[in-house]
Order: structure tokens, then C-alpha cells, then sequence
């Protein structure tokens, strides 16, 4: 009995176990801000990216596509935007919100000379929707005027 459930195991590991990993850590990013309500793709020379299941993105497209301006100093980084401010260390897991302390699920780092922030959090403290499907992350603002 060993001898039939032993190499069926080994069979059925090779078949599903790579079902579990992702070789492609890219995702699509479309950001929905314009009144016709059609979202257009982020394009960047640092792609989106899932790690640890949260998605990453370049501060760049993050800050432009939500109307957001920054302010870099030696150590961290402040974002503002109606109101709202975040101030992020690349390698912290702690961010400042309006004043108070928030731990992030995800740390912003530095990666090709590009600082990758979580999305999820940056876009929802600037009032935005996040939606998450089959690798494609919508994000949903209100129309900006730069």
C-alpha cells in the first residue's frame, strides 16, 4: 500500500505545487480619475508588483496619478494631498498619518533606484477605492486638476 500512495503523493506535488507559486510578481495598475469613468493603465519603467501579498508600486505613479505632491528629505518622505499627509521611511513598517502613528502591512523599499509603497494604503488615506482582481488593481479617484 506504501508503494502506490508514495509515488501518488510525489505525482500530485508536481502536478499542483506549482499552481502555488508565482514566477510573475507583476500587476496591472489602472487608475480611474477621469469623469468618463474609463480607467487608464499606469505605465512606468518600474512596474507594480506583488510582494507578500500586497501590491507595490513606484511612489512616482502613486503620487501623480493621485494628485499628491512630495516632499523628500534625507530619511523620509512626506505625501500631500487635500489635507491628508503621510510621511513614510523606505524599510519602516511605520508610517505618520495626520499626525498620528499607523503600522503598515507592508513597508515601502527602495528597488532599482525606485521607492515601491503599498498601494492599498496610500490610495485609501487619499479618500480612493481599491478594487483587486486577477492580477489588476483599479484604483478609483475623484477627477484632479494638477
Amino acid at each position: 500500500m506504501k508503494k502506490i500512495i508514495i509515488p501518488m503523493l510525489a505525482a500530485f506535488g508536481v502536478m499542483f505545487g506549482g499552481s502555488f507559486v508565482h514566477g510573475d510578481s507583476s500587476v496591472k495598475l489602472l487608475i480611474q480619475n477621469r469623469t468618463d469613468g474609463a480607467p487608464l493603465e499606469a505605465t512606468t519603467d518600474a512596474e507594480p508588483e506583488l510582494k507578500h501579498n500586497r501590491v507595490m508600486a513606484p511612489l512616482r505613479v502613486v503620487s501623480e496619478h493621485l494628485g499628491a505632491r512630495v516632499h523628500w528629505t534625507e530619511k523620509e518622505i512626506v505625501l500631500a494631498k487635500s489635507g491628508a499627509t503621510i510621511v513614510l521611511r523606505p524599510g519602516s513598517d511605520e508610517a505618520v498619518v495626520n499626525g498620528g502613528k499607523t503600522r503598515l502591512d507592508a513597508a515601502p523599499y527602495v528597488k532599482n533606484g525606485r521607492v515601491m509603497v503599498p498601494l492599498r494604503f496610500m490610495a485609501e488615506v487619499f479618500d480612493c477605492d481599491v478594487r483587486y482582481e486577477n492580477r489588476t488593481v483599479t484604483v478609483e479617484t475623484k477627477p484632479f486638476f494638477p
